[in-house]
């Protein structure tokens, strides 16, 4: 408790910004796995003073958490809270795109995508089952889903979440489902992209269409940690 308290004091002096719930967040966005610690701590974290001073020195608000590993996918990043804490934001949907567009997020393990059977086996974007238990109930985040925007209009959506895990886009357009890794998709193409930090856009068209990305832009703000 002692080491922790001094790492978190270093982490605050960064900025005057960052609040109690932000350092707790910004310590275990930092912490790296220790597979000998996981009977013992939750998820095995071990805390990282270089990886979470990196994250204060440029800390921009709980959005510089959100984007982290979006370099890997596009995905928004809730690993670190913990279960008693809530993240609150507002997200910005703009659609240009003929087809009428359901966009919705759905919870994954990583980067790469993993979801869990109803036994709690792994399974992975392209596995025969994937779109199935992606989209299980169980996996779907209620205060983002069954977004609709009409052609050149723009929504607003607060939400307040508390899943510690990874959002995953996905989209149903013409008939299609579409997510954020190729092997999950009936075309095998890509269809979702990061625009930026925290901002997703979507191709809908089957094939690929012109890979603008811009069909549906999701931009994602988080505000709070609480």
């Amino acid at each position: 408790a002692p080491v922790i308290a001094g790492m978190a004091a270093l982490i605050r002096a960064q900025s005057d910004s960052i609040t109690a719930p932000e350092t707790l967040a910004i310590l275990r966005a930092g912490a790296v796995n220790n597979p000998r610690l996981e009977p013992y701590v939750d998820q095995g974290y071990q805390a990282n003073l270089y990886n979470s001073l990196e994250i204060a020195q440029q800390w921009q608000g709980p959005s510089s958490l959100t984007q982290i590993g979006q370099d890997q996918a596009p995905v928004f990043n809730l690993s670190y809270l913990t279960a008693a804490q809530r993240l609150i934001g507002e997200a910005t949907v703009t659609r240009d795109a003929e087809n009428d567009v359901i966009i919705g997020f759905y919870l994954v393990q990583d980067t790469d995508g993993t979801v869990f059977d109803a036994l709690g086996n792994p399974v992975q974007p392209g596995d025969a089952d994937y779109a199935y238990y992606a989209l299980s109930p169980q996996n779907i985040v209620d205060e983002i889903t069954n977004v609709k925007v009409a052609n050149g209009q723009t929504q607003k959506l607060g939400y307040e979440l508390t899943d510690a895990s990874y959002l995953a886009p996905y989209a149903i357009s013409d008939g299609n489902t579409w997510f954020a890794w190729n092997e999950a998709n009936t075309d095998g193409m890509e269809h979702f992209k990061m625009l930026g930090a925290n901002k997703i856009g979507l191709e809908d068209l089957f094939g690929g269409g012109d890979q603008d990305f811009n069909d549906m832009v999701f931009d994602f703000v988080a505000q709070q940690i609480l």
